[in-house]
């Protein structure tokens, strides 16, 4: 695979998989927070979730939830989160080949430059000629359809 054959993920199919992956991980953020709260063997109505201890798990949490399943998806062998493999989205390096979990973690994690610089790093994937986010290309990585 070269560069020439290759067709890029726009930003309109990346922004649905990222909706999609977004309920995917509050559906499981919840899950093991209400299970690090000992809450789903019992349903006990009886904590307030505005308690220290719930503010405390969701703010760990979520956070790791989110660097966790993009991190682990996209360095698999999917190589793709599931709201990317549902839209045939790949995540790779500039080789083609499948990145790292190291890559994949500093690929996460400089999603929030873009945050904090008014989301331009988000957009420059729409006026990019690889279709390249700013995380995108500090990272070294494409988003290919496959």
């Amino acid at each position: 695979m070269n560069e020439n054959s290759v067709s890029y993920a726009g930003f309109f199919k990346r922004f649905i998989a990222f909706v999609i992956d977004l309920f995917v991980m509050i559906v499981i953020g919840t899950i093991i927070g209400y299970g690090l709260l000992g809450l789903l063997p019992t349903f006990s109505p009886g904590i307030n979730p505005d308690s220290f201890e719930s503010v405390m798990t969701t703010m760990l949490v979520y956070p790791l939830v989110f660097w966790l399943y993009y991190a682990l998806s996209e360095s698999s062998l999917w190589m793709s989160t599931l709201g990317k493999k549902l839209l045939g989205i790949q995540v790779v390096d500039y080789s083609f080949k499948r990145i790292s979990f190291s890559r994949a973690t500093a690929r996460f994690f400089l999603k929030f430059v873009s945050v904090f610089i008014m989301y331009i790093g988000f957009i420059m994937v729409a006026f990019t000629k690889n279709k390249q986010g700013l995380h995108d290309i500090i990272s070294g990585c494409y988003l290919i359809k496959k």
